[in-house]
């Protein structure tokens, strides 16, 4: 959720006669959201990187760590590891143990 509040700009009035407007990222105030600022266009690159990879790498992870433990899991032998990361297998049946990354 809060990733994309670097992509949430409010325009405000910046001069009532000629009705000129700047938006401003609602995160940062001081962030103009424009093009032309390098803050902002800092935040767009991390934005993009991070909306493309997450879906990708979080899965992937979860499966790696998975991989580590299932022999721990099968056998009903469960160390540190596998205690720590119970909130990904503990309602599965050990056969199923991958479920959580599909």
């Amino acid at each position: 959720r809060s990733i994309f509040k670097a992509r949430q700009c409010e325009s405000f009035n910046i001069d009532d006669l000629t009705a000129d407007r700047r938006s401003y990222l609602v995160a940062d105030l001081d962030v103009l959201c424009s093009p032309d600022d390098d803050e902002f266009r800092g935040l767009d690159a991390y934005f993009w990187a991070f909306f493309a990879l997450w879906p990708v790498l979080v899965p992937l992870a979860f499966l790696t760590l998975l991989l580590s433990i299932r022999s721990e899991v099968r056998e009903q032998r469960v160390g540190a590891t596998a205690r720590a990361s119970r909130f990904l297998w503990r309602d599965y049946d050990p056969r199923f143990l991958f479920w959580e990354v599909v």
